[in-house]
Parts: structure tokens; C-alpha cells; sequence
């Protein structure tokens, strides 16, 4: 491991992933440092890993109020004597305090709660940059350890002077996401990607794990008095792959595995049928694609339903016939889509990466580390 910036993430899902990639590669293009991204979960035993991420998927999908009841009561403190925090800990903690790091930067709750019980076990010195992924700023997040928070809630500074916390500082970035942009014309990419330019296009996506019931929503499309394309976002879920495409329909289905254009099938759907996962809902909102939230997973996705509801960005289906009423809505209602579209404008946060490095950099600037001579690597490229 090299004396440089470390993003740690945890691999359940891919959001948190892609926002330490996200921040990854903004850091790069505009500084000396070359972070290494870790997956918390990978400095566990392989069968640790396998068993630790089956009982969340069991969890959220057969038990999901045991989940919401976990989601609410985790704290740093509470999950630090866990079999597997200690071991992810132990061997994470020895590589951390036998390098100079410059600074952490966490995109996952469990990885922000590791670093800060590292940096309070080993007595060492690093910046901890906390990155939320979700909606709302869950109290939980704060620990002394941390030094700044990134969020998009925008209570979070009236949470945190509540808090016992006194030095920290949050900013309201937003949830950092691919730079990716898409300029080309949409009946370019309808037909690049073999999508039907008369018809309507209804997009599920269900992030990475393929976690919503697409046959379900397929059977509710059915009613639909005219035929749409629907595209099938189904991640790495194989199985849900083969079960839609065994399914027959008078829509057209697109199903599509994970894939790298998934902004290019975002940019030519009508509405966006999706669970409120923080990186999916950013994109959308960023590409001013008209949602529905449908299905969210028990806990923090729950909440994020509730806010972008109550913010005027999304739809919220409860049931199946709400779904079918809401997508008939934002497909036939001009003025539904334009308000839908105006809310997410207001809220929507692009450029969430850039303003999170900028914000880095003034800290440790501001904050220098006796190990790092000014100006601590923090210059452009092709400065100096």
C-alpha cells in the first residue's frame, strides 16, 4: 500500500462503489494525489465476505423490518466489537498505521465507523472525509473521529449542531456521481440502442443486485392501453435476466445486464421506474429524467422515498395500481413531467465530485499534516 489517499467503500450494492469512483477520479484530474480504493469487505475472508452479504440480501429481501430495526440502532460504538468489523479492523488498521496516508474519504457508513475506530485505536493523525450516499443525514454518521461530512440533506448542519459534536464541519455537495454526460440527439440514441422512436419508453432500473420485482410491474404494464418499450435494468442478476426473457408481452422488452451506457438508456426513457438508491436518483435528477420510486428497500431507502417525495422530484407508488396510475400520469401529463422535472433541477447536484474536492483540498490546506510539505500535492495538473 502507498503513502496515498485512501477511499474506502463497501461492496454491498454498487452505489458506493461508483461514488468512491466518482471521487477517485475527480482527485486525479486535479491533484498529485493517486487515491486506492479499498472494499472494506475484501480484507475478510472469502467465506466471511459470501456470508456477510447473503444475511443482507436475506435481510432486506425476507426480513426487511429487521433490517429497518438494524438501520436505525447502528452506531460506531454498537457494531465495533462484530466478528467481522474486528477482523476487517485488525488487518486494515495494521496497513493504515504502517503508512503516512494523507487523508481518508469514506462513501459507506461501515467503512466511515472502521476508519474512525482505526484512527482512535492506533492514535493516528489522518483526515476522515465522510461521503453519504443516502438522502437523509442519519445521526449515526457522526463520530468524533470524522472531520468532514458531505450530504446532500439539507438539515444536516441543524443535526450536527444538535449533535455532541464540536469540531466537525458538513457541507451540502450532493452525492457524487459519474461525470458522464450524454449531448447526442435522443432519436440518435433510440436507434444506436435499438429502442423503438414511437413508442414511449418506461425504464426500471433496480441498481446493481437487480433487487425489484420486475415481473410484477411487467404484469401491470400489461394493462396499458397502448405499447411501450420497456427497458429492463436488471445489474447483475442473471437470473431475473432469464426469467423476463421467458416472459412475453405485447410491449417491447429490452433487458439489459449491467452496462457502462446505462445513462445513454436513461436519456431516452419517458420515466424512470426505480428503488431510491442515492447514486441512481442522482443521475436521474442530473439527466432530468421523470421518477418513480417503487419498492425502496426497508431503512434508508425508505427515507430517501419519503424525502424526494416530499421535495416534489419523484412519485411514490405503494402498490401496483398506483404504479400503473402514476406512469400513465407522467407519460400523458405534460404538466406532471415539467413539475417533476423543474423539482429535480432545483435540487440536483452534478457537480457533487468537484465540490467535494474542492472542499478537501481547503482542509488540508488549512489543516496541514507534518508528513506532507505544502502544498500538500493539491495542484492541478500540469501546475507548478
Amino acid at each position: 500500500m502507498k503513502s496515498e489517499p485512501i477511499i474506502l467503500f463497501a461492496s454491498f450494492g454498487h452505489g458506493h462503489e461508483q461514488a468512491a469512483l466518482s471521487l477517485q477520479k475527480e482527485i486525479i484530474s486535479s491533484s498529485s494525489f493517486e487515491p486506492e480504493l479499498i472494499d472494506i469487505l475484501s480484507w475478510m475472508p472469502s467465506l466471511l465476505q459470501v456470508g456477510l452479504r447473503s444475511s443482507y440480501m436475506m435481510m432486506i429481501r425476507h426480513k426487511p423490518q429487521l433490517w429497518r430495526q438494524i438501520f436505525k440502532q447502528y452506531t460506531k460504538d454498537k457494531v465495533k466489537d462484530y466478528k467481522h468489523v474486528k477482523w476487517i479492523s485488525l488487518a486494515l488498521g495494521k496497513a493504515l498505521s504502517s503508512n503516512q496516508v494523507p487523508f481518508v474519504i469514506s462513501t459507506h457508513p461501515l467503512a466511515t465507523w472502521i476508519a474512525s475506530h482505526i484512527k482512535q485505536q492506533y492514535d493516528l493523525r489522518f483526515p476522515i472525509f465522510s461521503v453519504i450516499t443516502d438522502y437523509r443525514f442519519h445521526p449515526s454518521y457522526i463520530t468524533n473521529e470524522v472531520d468532514v461530512l458531505f450530504t446532500i440533506d439539507e438539515t444536516a448542519k441543524e443535526q450536527l449542531q444538535l449533535s455532541e459534536a464540536t469540531h466537525q464541519t458538513v457541507y451540502q455537495t450532493g452525492i457524487p456521481i459519474s461525470k458522464k454526460s450524454i449531448h447526442a440527439d435522443v432519436d440518435f440514441l433510440k436507434n444506436k440502442l435499438q429502442v423503438k422512436k414511437e413508442q414511449a419508453t418506461v425504464m426500471i432500473a433496480s441498481g446493481g443486485t437487480g433487487l425489484i420485482d420486475f415481473p410484477k410491474i411487467l404484469a401491470a404494464l400489461e394493462l396499458l392501453a397502448e405499447p411501450i418499450t420497456v427497458l429492463c435494468m436488471v445489474g447483475h442478476n442473471s437470473h431475473m435476466e432469464k426469467k423476463i426473457k421467458q416472459m412475453t408481452s405485447k410491449h417491447q422488452i429490452i433487458v439489459q445486464p449491467f452496462t457502462s451506457l446505462f445513462i445513454a438508456y436513461m436519456k431516452v426513457s419517458d420515466v424512470l421506474i426505480t428503488k431510491p438508491g442515492g447514486l441512481t436518483i442522482s443521475e436521474a435528477m442530473a439527466n432530468e429524467t421523470p421518477l418513480i420510486i417503487y419498492e425502496p428497500v426497508a431503512g434508508h431507502e425508505e427515507e430517501n422515498a419519503h424525502i424526494l417525495e416530499r421535495w416534489g422530484v419523484a412519485l411514490f407508488s405503494k402498490s401496483t395500481t398506483e404504479l400503473l396510475h402514476d406512469i400513465q400520469l407522467v407519460l400523458t401529463n405534460r404538466v406532471m413531467r415539467e413539475h417533476l422535472i423543474t423539482r429535480a433541477n432545483h435540487y440536483k447536484k452534478p457537480d457533487a465530485s468537484k465540490e467535494i474536492t474542492k472542499y478537501i483540498f481547503k482542509y488540508l490546506v488549512e489543516h496541514p499534516l507534518p508528513f506532507y510539505d505544502a502544498p500538500l500535492g493539491v495542484q492541478s495538473r500540469g501546475q507548478g
